[in-house]
């Protein structure tokens, strides 16, 4: 019994690729950085990716059709890609309570009893994210979800009520996903301030410095997180895209590597 106990022991704190969460408003360029992730394939829920060259699955009609897929992806013997981008959630979000209303016979999630509808949303989606943690440690592949932002009104004991930016998912959605993900992300476009000369008075205005930052800690906000000790603020170039982040974990690996030896 000790033997076969001392097999199982491994040391922690080995990077795995990640499961993440990009988010952000729309226009900001999610699907264009998620889409240059390395050797991505995308699972689309929505026609968002314009003239992107990327594998592409075609577009999910059903949820059903999305597990299909995710199983089938789980289950093949090797795989030419390293991530797996689906591209919207929300929009599979949409698709699953479509699927549990057909099979339940309701209009909407709210016509179920006892708040049930949502209930069957949770379990659904606790499914789905384990097998895409699956998937993750069969073949290596990291993860990752594009999800819209939406402004949310949060009530806080400490700091009364405020203001901030989180993942556009059911609130019984949002908390599986964040703790579900090793890196959050809040993409959002750098601004500046910008003095205009007026006739009668100058007036400050708001600009973009064509610089996309992206958020993977939380300040209050956004919600954004990661469990990799990444800077705060992480800045995306147009044409770089989700190989910044790469290149920050192969140093953050490089790092732990050192440090074992």
């Amino acid at each position: 019994m000790v033997k076969k106990l001392e097999q199982l022991i491994r040391k922690s704190g080995a990077l795995r690729p990640p499961l993440s969460l990009l988010y952000g408003d729309p226009g900001v360029g999610k699907s264009t950085c998620a889409a240059r992730a390395r050797d991505a394939l995308v699972m689309r829920t929505e026609d968002g990716l314009g003239l992107i060259e990327v594998d592409t699955l075609p577009l999910v009609e059903t949820y059903p059709q999305a597990i299909e897929w995710i199983n089938a992806l789980i289950e093949s013997e090797s795989t030419d890609h390293r991530t797996l981008v689906i591209d919207s959630v929300d929009g599979l979000e949409e698709l699953c309570a479509i699927d549990l209303c057909q099979r339940h016979g309701k209009d909407s999630l709210a016509d179920f009893q006892w708040g049930k509808g949502f209930a069957y949303l949770s379990d659904a989606w606790i499914d789905l994210l384990r097998r895409l943690q699956a998937l993750r440690d069969r073949h290596s592949m990291q993860i990752i979800l594009i999800a819209h932002a939406a402004r949310v009104t949060v009530e806080s004991l400490t700091d009364g009520s405020f203001e901030r930016y989180e993942p556009n998912l059911h609130k019984r959605i949002t908390p599986l996903v964040t703790k579900w993900a090793d890196l959050i992300g809040f993409l959002e476009m750098e601004r500046t301030t910008k003095t205009v000369q007026g006739s009668r008075r100058d007036t400050k205005t708001s600009v973009t410095t064509g610089q996309r930052i992206l958020h993977v800690e939380d300040n209050g906000s956004f919600i954004a997180k990661n469990r990799f000790g990444f800077p705060s603020e992480i800045p995306i170039g147009i044409m770089d895209g989700w190989g910044v982040v790469e290149s920050h974990l192969s140093a953050r690996k490089n790092s732990n590597n050192k440090e074992a030896a």
